[in-house]
C-alpha cells in the first residue's frame, strides 16, 4: 500500500480497476470526492450502504442535483471513479450508470465517441432542460446497452448485469425495443404522434362527408380474423339462399323472378337513398355498407332459412298446436334479429376504426335489414307466384304491395336499426359505465325483438277475429308503434352526433371560423334546409350550402387529424369558409322580412345563443 506511487505510474489516471487501496483513495481525493469506506461486509453491509447512499441521492435531489462534499451517493461503478448518481455535471450533462468499454485506456460514452482518461460516460439532457436544470436526478438511473461480449445463447439481455431467460431477438439494430432509447428520453411533446386510423374526407354530397378510403382501409382487411368470418358467413347462407331461389323459380311460372327483381329494385332505390341521407355529418364507407347490405340479404336469410325451420320443427315436438299459431312469431325474431344484428358486429370486428359513435350502427342496421327483407320479399313472391296459377301476375304484385309497400317500411330495416344503435351504444359511448351500456344494449336489442315478435304474432286474430282488413290493420298499427320508436331513437342518436360535432367545433366558433347561428343550421337536414331558404337571390342559397359543406368537411377532417394546427387540409379548408364567406357579405342586402323568430336548434347547444347571434 506504501507503493501506490508506483501503481500510478503503472497504470496512469483515470485507469484503476478498484478504488481501494492508496490509488484509489488518492484518485478520488483529487476529484475531490470521499474515498469509499470499507463497511460491514455480507448483506447487512449492502443494506446499510444501500441506505446511506438512497439518503444521500435524496437529499442531492432536494438540493437541486448538487452532492454535499463528502455525502455518499450511489456509486456509478465497482472499478472506476465513484462519480456520484444524479449530479449534474459542468456541461449541462447527467451521470449515468454506464457499462463502458475500456480502448486503448480510453472509455466511450452512450454515443460510442471515445472520452478522454478519467471521462465520465454520461448522456446530454434534451434541449431546454440543461439550461433550466431539470431533469431526472437522484437515484432514477437509466442504463445504457450492455457491450458486446460473450453470451450464452438463448439469454436475452436486460441492458445491466443480469440476465434474463428467453430467446434474444435476432436481427434487431442496437437500442431496438417497444421505444427507443433516444425516443424515451425525448420529451413527450418532441415524439412523433401516430396518426389514428382515419378517414380520407374528399368533400361533401348531400349534406355530410363522403368518405373515400384507400384499399384495405375500409371492408377489405384480410389481417383480421372477422373478416375470413364474414366470407364464410356469406358463403353458407348465399348457397342456401341460392337454392332456395332455384327450387321456388322452377316450380313458379317463367318470368316471375324477373317481375319481382324489378319491383323490388325500383322499391329499393328510393328507399336505398333515404338511409343514406340519415347520417348528418359523415357518410359511412361504401364497401362497409355494401357489406352491412349483402351480410343481411346473402348470409343473415340463408341463416335464417335453415334456423327457423328448425326451430318451429322443435316447437312442434313440444306442442304442435302452440307452433303452428305461435311458431313464426317465436321464431322469426329470435333467429332473424340475432342474425341482422351480426351484421353491425361484423362490421366493428372488421374495422373498428370507422365505427364511430350510435349513428353510425344505427345505419349499419337498417342497411342489413334492407338487404334481408328484399331477398326474403323476392323469395315469398316466388311462392306465391308457384300457387297463383294462370293469375300469377296479380298474385304477385299483391305480395309486394303488402310486403314492400304496405309493410316493407317498417319491419326489417326498423327492428334491425334499433338493435344496431343498441349495439353502437355499447361499442362507442366508453364514456358511460359499462353497466349502462349494457342495459342500453339489451334493452334495444329486446325492443326489436318485441316489435317483430308482435308483427308476426296472432294477437289480432286471437282478439278481434280475422278478416283482410283487420290483417291491414294490424300491419298499419304495427307499423306505428314501430315507426315513432324508431322516430325516437334516430333523433337521439342524432343528438349525440350534433354534440360530438359542436364539440368538435367549440374552439373554432370561438377563432370566428364559424358563427353559433351556422352551428346550430348544421343539426339536422332540416335546420339546413331551412338556413338555405333564408338566403336571397340566386347566388345566395347555392352559397350557403357550399358553406356548410365545408364546414362539415371542416369539422370531421379536424376530427381525424392527429394535428390540426398543422394540417394542410384543414388549412386549405379554412380558406375555403373564407372565400364562401366574403362571396356572402358581397351579396346585395336585401333582408327577407321575418314574419317569426329564428328557430332554436332541435338539440340543445350552449353554442347557440340568441343574444349573440343578434348582436352577431
Amino acid at each position: 500500500m506504501g507503493q501506490s506511487g508506483d501503481f500510478s505510474s503503472w497504470l496512469g489516471s483515470g485507469t484503476c480497476a478498484s478504488e481501494r487501496g492508496e490509488h484509489g483513495r488518492a484518485h478520488a481525493t483529487a476529484n475531490g470526492l470521499r474515498p469509499r469506506q470499507r463497511g460491514t461486509r455480507g448483506d447487512a453491509g449492502r443494506r446499510r450502504d444501500h441506505g446511506r447512499r438512497r439518503a444521500d441521492s435524496d437529499a442531492a435531489q432536494r438540493d437541486g442535483g448538487r452532492l454535499r462534499p463528502g455525502a455518499r451517493g450511489r456509486t456509478l461503478h465497482r472499478g472506476r471513479v465513484p462519480v456520484r448518481a444524479g449530479a449534474v455535471l459542468a456541461d449541462g450533462r447527467h451521470a449515468i450508470d454506464e457499462r463502458a468499454e475500456r480502448a486503448g485506456g480510453r472509455e466511450r460514452d452512450l454515443h460510442g465517441a471515445a472520452a478522454g482518461p478519467g471521462r465520465v460516460a454520461a448522456r446530454r439532457l434534451p434541449a431546454g432542460r440543461a439550461a433550466a436544470g431539470g431533469g431526472r436526478s437522484g437515484p432514477r438511473l437509466r442504463r445504457s446497452p450492455a457491450l458486446p461480449h460473450s453470451r450464452r445463447a438463448g439469454r436475452a439481455h436486460r441492458g445491466d448485469h443480469r440476465c434474463r431467460r428467453g430467446a434474444a431477438v435476432r436481427g434487431a439494430p442496437p437500442g431496438a425495443g417497444s421505444r427507443g432509447r433516444a425516443d424515451r428520453a425525448a420529451p413527450a411533446a418532441a415524439r412523433p404522434r401516430a396518426a389514428p386510423p382515419g378517414r380520407a374526407h374528399d368533400g361533401v354530397t348531400g349534406g355530410a362527408a363522403v368518405i373515400r378510403l384507400p384499399l384495405g382501409e375500409g371492408f377489405l382487411r384480410p389481417h383480421r380474423h372477422a373478416f375470413w368470418l364474414y366470407l364464410v358467413s356469406l358463403a353458407v347462407g348465399g348457397t342456401t339462399v341460392i337454392g332456395s331461389l332455384a327450387r321456388r323459380t322452377a316450380e313458379a311460372p317463367p318470368g316471375a323472378l324477373l317481375l319481382a327483381v324489378v319491383l323490388y329494385a325500383i322499391w329499393l332505390a328510393p328507399v336505398l337513398w333515404f338511409v343514406w341521407r340519415l347520417e348528418l355529418f359523415e357518410r359511412e364507407p361504401i364497401s362497409l355498407a355494401a357489406a352491412a347490405f349483402v351480410w343481411g340479404g346473402l348470409a343473415a336469410t340463408g341463416l335464417a332459412l335453415a334456423a327457423n325451420t328448425a326451430f318451429v320443427s322443435y316447437l312442434a315436438k313440444l306442442d304442435s298446436g302452440f307452433a303452428a299459431s305461435w311458431g313464426p312469431a317465436v321464431a322469426g325474431p329470435t333467429t332473424e334479429e340475432t342474425l341482422k344484428t351480426l351484421a353491425v358486429v361484423m362490421i366493428v370486428l372488421i374495422n373498428r376504426g370507422q365505427f364511430d359513435r350510435v349513428l353510425d350502427g344505427f345505419v349499419y342496421g337498417a342497411l342489413a335489414g334492407l338487404g334481408f327483407q328484399v331477398v326474403e320479399d323476392v323469395i315469398y313472391a316466388l311462392s306465391i307466384a308457384a300457387k297463383s296459377g294462370s293469375g300469377w301476375v296479380g298474385g304477385l304484385v299483391l305480395s309486394f304491395v303488402m310486403r314492400g309497400l304496405i309493410n316493407g317500411l317498417w319491419t326489417h330495416a326498423a327492428w334491425s336499426a334499433i338493435s344496431g344503435a343498441g349495439i353502437a351504444y355499447f361499442v362507442t359511448r366508453r364514456d358511460r359505465p359499462l353497466n349502462r351500456r349494457l342495459l342500453v344494449a339489451a334493452v334495444l336489442c329486446g325492443l326489436s325483438w318485441l316489435l317483430h315478435f308482435v308483427n308476426n304474432s296472432p294477437l289480432f286474430v286471437l282478439m278481434f277475429g280475422g278478416g283482410g282488413l283487420l290483417t291491414i290493420a294490424q300491419i298499419i298499427f304495427n307499423g306505428m308503434v314501430t315507426l315513432c320508436v324508431v322516430i325516437v331513437i334516430y333523433r337521439a342518436a342524432c343528438r349525440i352526433e350534433y354534440g360530438w360535432f359542436a364539440d368538435v367545433v367549440a374552439d373554432d366558433v370561438r377563432a370566428g371560423l364559424f358563427t353559433p347561428r351556422e352551428v346550430a343550421d348544421l343539426a339536422t337536414n332540416g335546420t339546413r334546409r331551412r338556413a338555405i331558404r333564408r338566403m336571397r337571390g340566386l347566388r345566395g342559397p347555392r352559397l350557403q350550402r357550399e358553406l356548410q359543406h365545408a364546414q362539415i368537411a371542416y369539422g370531421v377532417a379536424k376530427s381525424r387529424s392527429p394535428d390540426p394546427a398543422t394540417d394542410p387540409r384543414l388549412a386549405e379548408l379554412r380558406r375555403t369558409i373564407a372565400e364562401i364567406r366574403s362571396d356572402i357579405a358581397r351579396l346585395p342586402t336585401r333582408p327577407r322580412p321575418r314574419l317569426r323568430p329564428a328557430p332554436r336548434p332541435p338539440f340543445h347547444s350552449g353554442l347557440w345563443r340568441p343574444q349573440e347571434d343578434e348582436a352577431a
